[in-house]
């Protein structure tokens, strides 16, 4: 259950997140490459800066409107 809620967060945050698309597009990655939790390896680590330098781009779509 926990890997199955995982893939779908990693789905959302694609999907609605101008950040976190454009990062896995810069890493050549794409949703179905995240199976498991242990996949969050794949990323690097959100730094304060990274949020800093573009806080709206961690807002979802979904609930930004």
């Amino acid at each position: 259950m926990r890997d199955r809620r995982f893939r779908e967060m990693v789905k959302h945050a694609y999907r609605t997140t101008g950040f976190y698309r454009d990062l896995l597009d810069d890493l050549r990655l794409v949703p179905g490459d995240f199976q498991t939790a242990d996949d969050l390896s794949k990323l690097p680590v959100i730094t304060g800066q990274d949020l800093a330098s573009d806080p709206h781009g961690f807002l979802s779509s979904k609930y930004s409107e």
